[in-house]
């Protein structure tokens, strides 16, 4: 990765309407993506046989992730090329969530919730 200078101006290139309509789809499917937990509280808390406040601490993680992401990697898309953070953060995201889909317990899914939470400063950094 090359770090930019503060000084070096970067080429611009006018996007085409065509790309434009496919990152704002993009910047909205991720960006729902970290609500559509809320649904699934009762049946983690039924499917884990937790309390609803455990189960809540889910969705909690996952926000807290998306600030501490916003926090720190995307003033990063300043310093390094987009295109790569952006494919790295798919990428472990990706992971995560299929990892989430095969938690054993309430504290995998919060940790895989969490760190998949992190990465989603896609939006912020595709814009």
């Amino acid at each position: 990765m090359r770090a930019h200078t503060p000084g070096e101006t970067q080429p611009t290139t006018a996007l085409r309407p065509a790309q434009v309509y496919l990152l704002s789809c993009c910047s909205a499917v991720i960006t729902a993506n970290s609500y559509y937990a809320q649904p699934l509280l009762a049946y983690w808390s039924e499917s884990f046989h937790v309390s609803e406040s455990s189960a809540g601490q889910v969705f909690f993680c996952s926000m807290l992730g998306q600030a501490l992401g916003i926090i720190m990697l995307v003033p990063l898309g300043d310093k390094f090329r987009r295109r790569k953070l952006i494919l790295w953060s798919v990428a472990i995201t990706t992971v995560m969530v299929a990892l989430a889909a095969f938690s054993v317990d309430i504290t995998m899914l919060k940790v895989c919730m969490l760190v998949s939470g992190f990465l989603p400063g896609r939006p912020q950094l595709i814009i």
